[in-house]
């Protein structure tokens, strides 16, 4: 299984492995996390953690003992949860690297069929669609998996990360289905169930929303500091199959950024078919959070920041909006990963209600339930 895109599509893969019945023989996954957590802009790479396992001469297998070097990994946390191996992608050399490093996977692991797992659905896009926020590291994958025992895609949330649009996804699942290139199934709600508890450490909002969609949970949640809002419903609980080559064949970043030899070349093609890339992003974030500097958290600062948040839960309940994401949380009260840790600690404890990864709700009748929700 390769997790396309880092962060909870390595965790969405343990879960389609076993919705499917599958014995998976490892998750292939980048190190990619949220700029709150990781300060460094991009995927990291070998050298900057401590603690994997050499496996063949390009691939490294994560586990519980690793630890990233300046930032914080949820790979070792995961890995400690699952008996199924993790190892580590290394896009530095681009493409072509990621091919030779999955095909010698590939033939240490005895693979016969390959899964790329994406949540949300971007891998499917074209490269032109004006959501599109972060093509690279899905299109990298895809590139690399050309040649891979028997690929097929996997997405799970269509449009929980926020980068297709509605029209879009209806209209590339119909031409799927119509043509007989894809296939879809509901997310079974005990699977969802026991996968929840992952998500009170684990950051992963479209992951995350996708199970408690799964568990029922229904409403707009409003994601980024642009307002971008997205609708948790019914098919936001489901997992989609598509054939690799049709996938293939009309991601054009996927095209632009085959063969290349360096993770900063991949970035120059993909950006030329996009105008953007994650990295980019990434910078940027990386800068204005350097700039600003925020307050010590003491605990009256604790409930002042409780306060603000309320108030603006109020504020988007009037908009319609029926949960945060608790990144969107961490954005309106300006907290890095290690504040917002201590916040969320500091609810737990001050308050009559409990925070859950991923969403925090909006009304206040539903947050003082959160912790009886049924599922």
């Amino acid at each position: 299984m390769v997790a396309t895109g880092g962060g909870g599509d390595a965790l969405a893969a343990l879960m389609l492995a076993e919705a499917l019945g599958d014995d998976a023989a490892g998750v292939a996954t980048f190190a990619w996390e949220r700029k709150m957590f990781d300060p460094r802009p991009g995927p990291r790479g070998p050298r900057d953690f401590a603690g994997l396992d050499r496996c063949g001469a390009r691939n490294w297998k994560v586990s519980p003992r690793s630890r990233l070097l300046g930032g914080k990994s949820f790979l070792p946390q995961l890995a400690a949860g699952t008996a199924v191996p993790l190892f580590l992608l290394d896009p530095a050399s681009g493409a072509d690297g990621l091919a030779r490093q999955l095909a010698e996977l590939a033939e240490l692991r005895g693979i016969t069929k390959t899964l790329l797992v994406d949540v949300g659905g971007d891998i499917l896009a074209r490269g032109d669609e004006p959501g599109l926020r972060s093509p690279l590291a899905d299109a990298l994958a895809l590139a690399a998996a050309s040649d891979l025992p028997e690929p097929v895609v996997f997405c799970l949330g269509l449009g929980l990360d926020g980068e297709l649009g509605v029209a879009e996804r209806r209209g590339l699942i119909h031409d799927a289905m119509a043509a007989g290139w894809g296939t879809s199934s509901p997310l079974p709600g005990a699977l969802a169930r026991r996968y929840r508890d992952f998500f009170t450490w684990h950051p992963s909002e479209a992951t995350g929303m996708a199970c408690l969609a799964a568990l029922g949970y229904r409403g707009k949640v409003e994601m980024r500091a642009d307002g971008l809002t997205v609708l948790l419903d019914s098919e936001s609980a489901r997992i989609h199959q598509f054939e690799y080559r049709e996938v293939h064949q009309r991601n054009l970043v996927a095209a632009a950024v085959a063969g290349t030899r360096s993770l900063t070349a991949a970035e120059e093609r993909a950006r030329a078919v996009c105008g953007r890339t994650e990295l980019e992003i990434e910078r940027r974030t990386v800068r204005a959070r350097a700039a600003r500097s925020a307050p010590q958290l003491r605990k009256q600062r604790m409930f002042e920041l409780e306060a603000e948040l309320m108030s603006y839960c109020d504020r988007a309940e009037a908009r319609g909006v029926r949960y945060l994401t608790m990144r969107r949380v961490a954005e309106v009260l300006a907290l890095n990963g290690t504040d917002f840790a201590a916040f969320r600690r500091f609810l737990d404890q001050h308050t009559d209600h409990q925070s859950r990864m991923p969403l925090w709700p909006c009304a206040r009748d539903e947050r003082s339930q959160w912790s009886h929700l049924s599922g």
